[in-house]
């Protein structure tokens, strides 16, 4: 994989439970590592959620090859989260990943 095309800078998260302040167990982002990233935005589309319309975002993120990461961790972008949706490695060269926004 050509390292000119990854440009983009992405943050992988794994989601802990951690206790607030009243003592309650509540999810969180623990960051794991930072890595550059190409990034392909391929659709989206409106999802009715609670009678009210969402637009859901569809993203292609191309890296360098990692299996280390799996579908329960989040994506941080432009100081946005993603969702994993798929991840596909190729011959230990590079690994796709399709996510959707998170809202």
């Amino acid at each position: 994989m050509r390292a000119g095309k990854l440009n983009n800078v992405i943050s992988l998260y794994s989601i802990v439970l951690t206790k607030n302040e009243f003592l309650e167990q509540v999810q969180s982002r623990l960051l794991i590592k930072t890595i550059r990233a190409d990034i392909k935005y391929i659709g989206g589309k409106e999802i009715v959620n609670n009678e009210q319309l969402t637009p859901a975002q569809n993203i292609l993120i191309t890296i360098r090859y990692d299996n280390t990461i799996d579908e329960t961790m989040v994506i941080g972008l432009d100081d946005k989260f993603y969702n994993i949706r798929y991840i596909e490695h190729f011959d230990k060269s590079a690994t796709k990943i399709t996510v959707t926004r998170i809202k």
